[in-house]
């Protein structure tokens, strides 16, 4: 009498079928994630805007007053000769910065006060976030307290 031989295994069908149900739950996780990564962003570009803010203050204490150039390039070339690292956007291969610029006080005091500035995503006027920044200073083009389609820009200073 011969045996019949039975072989162990997956068909092609229950593959494809157990690769697009693993695909559909990837693709709703990482739609889901979505908030959260922007959200992730927004506070690394608020805690860089405040790490940014002590080495300024770093280098105020050292020369009596702020980096003169307005530009973030030029704030980076200012803080560097400090050994600082200043940070970048983390969006910064998509053409995102962050924003810097001097300001006068007033008796003829120069670059006793700055301001810094960074687009943040998906907010609205009405976050809690917005209503800390500084409202109605420009700072390399940029309105500070106002929301555009997509972001809203967010200014801290001196």
């Amino acid at each position: 009498m011969k045996q019949k031989k039975t072989f162990k295994g997956f068909t092609l069908i229950e593959m494809i079928l157990v690769v697009t149900i693993i695909a559909i739950l990837a693709t709703s996780v990482l739609v889901g994630l979505g908030g959260a990564r922007t959200s992730a962003r927004n506070s690394r570009r608020v805690g860089d805007l405040r790490n940014i803010q002590n080495a300024l203050e770093l280098y105020y204490n050292k020369n009596g007053y702020y980096c003169p150039t307005q530009g973030y390039n030029n704030l980076v070339n200012c803080l560097q000769d400090l050994g600082t690292r200043v940070p970048t956007d983390p969006l910064v291969a998509s053409g995102w910065r962050y924003y810097y610029a001097p300001l006068n006080s007033g008796g003829g005091a120069t670059n006793q006060q700055y301001v810094l500035g960074a687009k943040l995503e998906g907010l609205t006027p009405e976050d809690s976030l917005m209503k800390n920044s500084l409202i109605g200073i420009s700072v390399e083009g940029q309105q500070c307290g106002k929301c555009f389609t997509g972001y809203c820009v967010y200014c801290v200073g001196s």
